[in-house]
């Protein structure tokens, strides 16, 4: 990367009726986080224009169609879908589960093609967004499945000087016993010990090598980001500003 280039962030906007928008809106609401970081909004600019009035925000946002148009100092909002979606905060519905896996897999659809640097992930709702599409315990198996081609995922909690990587996950604390096992923690350990190895050489985790990731079949998420825009419409580069 070109060190004059800001970090291109994809975020996720997670369950519409959680606080996805609020978090995302109240920090680019600050004009100095525009100078860390080019940031790419996965969601819906009419769902996005709802929180922000509802919590009587400011925070301004241009709206485009695909992660190529993002612009530097701006908070670049990529619409993955224009369907309408009530807004129940606090409310899990089906239809929010729907926006929220609409967006993930536009994102990780850009992600095969290196449209962004990092990506983070607003939270969502692990059982409203269940479906025939989505059938994993949370974002960390999700995206291990989209993009890892066969290679394991390790979730890591951290701070300023704290590291902690996870032998389990997404368990009841009763079942995790039971799930800690000599294999596991080996399997863990290596991953860990490649993301060191390989720190500042080989950051986009698909690429590492363990001898312990094994290729899987082609996942059923691995299919062409599609929304329900038509013709030139779809693909009309526009840069409007909300707000």
């Amino acid at each position: 990367m070109e060190e004059d280039k800001k970090i291109r962030v994809a975020i996720t906007h997670g369950d519409t009726n959680g606080i996805g928008y609020e978090v995302i809106l109240k920090t680019f609401a600050d004009p100095e986080m525009l100078e860390l970081c080019t940031p790419i909004i996965y969601g819906s600019p009419k769902v996005a224009a709802y929180h922000k009035k509802l919590l009587g925000l400011n925070t301004q946002f241009s709206i485009i169609d695909r992660a190529e148009e993002a612009k530097d100092g701006r908070l670049n909002m990529l619409a993955t879908f224009d369907e309408e979606v009530k807004v129940d905060f606090g409310e899990p519905s089906t239809m929010a589960g729907e926006a929220a896996l609409k967006a993930l897999d536009r994102a990780m659809t850009d992600f095969r093609s290196e449209l962004y640097d990092v990506l983070v992930t607003a939270p969502i709702n692990k059982k409203n967004i269940q479906s025939n599409l989505f059938h994993f315990h949370g974002h960390t198996e999700y995206i291990e499945e989209c993009v890892g081609e066969g290679h394991k995922a390790l979730m890591i909690l951290t701070n300023g000087s704290l590291r902690v990587a996870l032998v389990t996950t997404h368990l009841a604390i009763k079942d995790v016993a039971a799930a800690i096992t000599k294999e596991r923690i080996v399997e863990k350990a290596t991953i860990r010990w490649w993301l060191r190895y390989s720190s500042g050489k080989q950051a986009r985790f698909p690429h590492l090598q363990s001898p312990h990731c094994r290729p899987r079949p082609q996942s059923p998420c691995r299919r062409p980001w599609r929304d329900g825009r038509r013709g030139a419409d779809r693909h009309q580069s526009r840069h409007r500003r909300v707000g």
